[in-house]
């Protein structure tokens, strides 16, 4: 809602796009810096205790503040950045530590542990749409304050999962080396899809602008909440199916199909003339964002450094966090210039960019470099490999 929100307060789609952009570049910077201090510290449930409560503070910030005018800058303009510099940070360790229990209790896997998280999603976003329609854009950031400091009191669970059992067991083998971002990218494969994470989220990031897709359409812009909570179901769902699909196709073959959804769903949205229609093609990002969340992040929990679990997976949500500052910066000019769905166009350019050089990766890896892939594209892997 914070696109709406800020629409409504006065910004053009241009001006709305330069303050997501910035909000993207908070997310961007400060997630690898707080998941490098929870390494260091080797204490994941400080940190979230810290991220939660700036979320708690900053959100609260936005109703109250944000309006208010100083010097012609709206303070909403600094404030909503800020909110991430503390919500993107919180989810990387929320998803860290998820990982770290998928491996540590039986049975469990990461995709299921993950959906719930979507499930809280789609229900916020299905109980704000009447609220906002009624009262304002203003309610979601009150909720959000409500809900961080909620998560305090069930945080202590984050303690169990400091880390995982294989981080445990090599303590045990040998010392930890020192906490050094540089240690990522000396694994090939996991340096080049950590960059082209970038290209993948940015048809992710197209649905901030739903909004100005149901404006062309003469649609209710209220219901945007209703159109993002179905997308999210569709990332529910396949969530639930993910351990059937992962079960009997390899990761890199979920990773492509999750492209393929993307292209759909961009597709989708150049012929939609109704909410019907752009609410079933948002549902294909939604399968997308689901298939991404049930592989990517095992994929780079295998590849990371022993010791940087936390900083590994905060740098691959940081690289969406990119894709966002992207997508919101040039999408704001695009959509005042082109209209929305030319922006659409573009990120099924950058779907289809991420398949190729995902691709080349795995070619230029093993026929040039002579480095065996993590996992095979097209043939099963061993059961083992998903954990």
């Amino acid at each position: 809602f914070r696109v709406l929100y800020l629409s409504g307060i006065g910004l053009t789609a241009t001006q709305s796009g330069i303050v997501m952009c910035l909000t993207m570049v908070m997310g961007t910077i400060t997630p690898p810096l707080w998941g490098m201090l929870a390494d260091s510290m080797r204490s994941k449930y400080r940190v979230f205790v810290l991220t939660v409560l700036g979320v708690s503070l900053t959100c609260a910030l936005v109703p109250t503040l944000g309006p208010v005018r100083i010097g012609g800058l709206l303070l909403a303009s600094a404030i909503i950045p800020l909110t991430n510099a503390f919500f993107i940070p919180s989810q990387s360790i929320v998803d860290a530590s998820s990982v770290s229990a998928s491996v540590t209790i039986p049975g469990v896997e990461y995709s299921r542990l993950r959906m719930w998280m979507s499930i809280g999603y789609t229900a916020g976003n299905l109980a704000m749409t009447p609220l906002v329609a009624s009262w304002g854009s203003s309610i979601p950031f009150f909720a959000s304050t409500g809900f961080a400091l909620l998560l305090l009191f069930s945080g202590n669970v984050i303690k169990q999962y400091e880390e995982p059992p294989r981080e445990r067991v090599d303590a045990e083998e040998a010392p930890m080396e020192k906490v050094r971002f540089s240690r990522l990218f000396q694994n090939y494969y996991l340096m080049v899809f950590l960059i082209i994470n970038i290209l993948i989220c940015i048809p992710s990031n197209c649905s901030s602008f739903m909004v100005y897709l149901l404006e062309e359409i003469n649609a209710d812009t209220s219901l945007v909440g209703i159109v993002i909570a179905c997308r999210v179901t569709g990332e529910v769902l396949t969530l639930l199916v993910s351990p059937w699909l992962k079960a009997r196709f390899p990761t890199p073959m979920l990773m492509l199909a999750s492209a393929g959804c993307f292209c759909l769903e961009m597709l989708g949205y150049q012929f939609a003339g109704s909410v019907v229609n752009a609410t079933l093609s948002c549902c294909f990002g939604g399968a997308a964002y689901g298939l991404v969340l049930c592989t990517a992040i095992n994929y780079v929990n295998q590849l990371s450094p022993r010791g940087m679990q936390s900083t590994a997976v905060s740098v691959w949500l940081s690289g969406g966090q990119v894709a966002g500052m992207i997508a919101m910066l040039a999408g704001g000019a695009v959509i005042d210039a082109l209209g929305v769905r030319s922006m659409f166009l573009i990120g099924l350019g950058c779907a289809v960019l991420w398949i190729v050089v995902f691709l080349g990766s795995y070619a230029f890896g093993e026929k040039v470099l002579k480095q065996k892939a993590p996992l095979p594209l097209f043939r099963r892997h061993s059961p083992s490999q998903d954990r």
